[in-house]
C-alpha cells in the first residue's frame, strides 16, 4: 500500500491511498449546512492515477483495517440547538503503525495526516475539534466504523 499527499504547508488538499487492486483518493469537501455554516465533508472515489502534484509519503504492507471516525456533536449558541452529524477523518491501521487523515473545519478544505501512536492517541489530537463552531460542546459521539 502507498500512500501520496497534496501538500499545501502542513496541510493537504488530496490523499491517495493506493493498494493493489485500486486507487482511492480522499479530499474534504465542505458544505453548507442548515445554520449557514460549513463543515467538513470526506469525498472518497475512485482515481485511475494520483494528481501530479502527490508525493510519495509512505509505503506500507500489512494493511489491517481502514475506518471512518464520525462526529455527532450537539452545543448552545445564542438560545439555539445545534446538532452535526460529520464524517471528520480516516484511521488507516497497519500491523506497524496507524494513520489518521482528519478533515480540517476550513473553506479551503484542507486535510491534515498525523501518525498515531503510544503518545499521540485519536483523542488527543480530536481534542479541540470542535473549537471553530463553539466554546462548549454539551454532547459528542464518536464512533470509528470499519469499511
Amino acid at each position: 500500500m502507498n500512500l501520496y499527499i497534496d501538500e499545501v504547508g502542513e496541510f493537504a488538499l488530496n490523499f491517495v491511498i493506493e493498494i493493489p487492486d485500486r486507487k482511492i483518493s480522499v479530499k474534504n469537501i465542505p458544505i453548507n449546512a442548515s445554520d449557514g455554516e460549513e463543515y467538513p465533508k470526506l469525498k472518497i472515489e475512485h482515481v485511475t492515477t494520483p494528481n501530479p502534484d502527490c508525493k510519495l509519503i509512505y509505503v506500507g504492507t500489512g494493511l489491517e483495517d481502514i475506518l471512518i471516525l464520525k462526529d455527532v456533536a450537539s452545543w448552545r449558541n445564542n438560545g439555539d440547538n445545534w446538532m452535526v452529524e460529520i464524517d471528520i477523518g480516516i484511521k488507516l491501521v497497519f500491523q506497524q503503525e496507524e494513520f489518521l487523515i482528519v478533515a480540517q473545519d476550513s473553506l479551503a478544505g484542507f486535510l491534515k495526516l498525523f501518525k498515531l501512536n503510544k503518545m499521540t492517541s485519536v483523542k488527543e489530537i480530536l481534542e479541540d475539534y470542535w473549537s471553530m463552531k463553539t466554546d462548549k460542546v454539551d454532547s459528542l459521539i464518536r464512533d470509528e466504523k470499519k469499511i
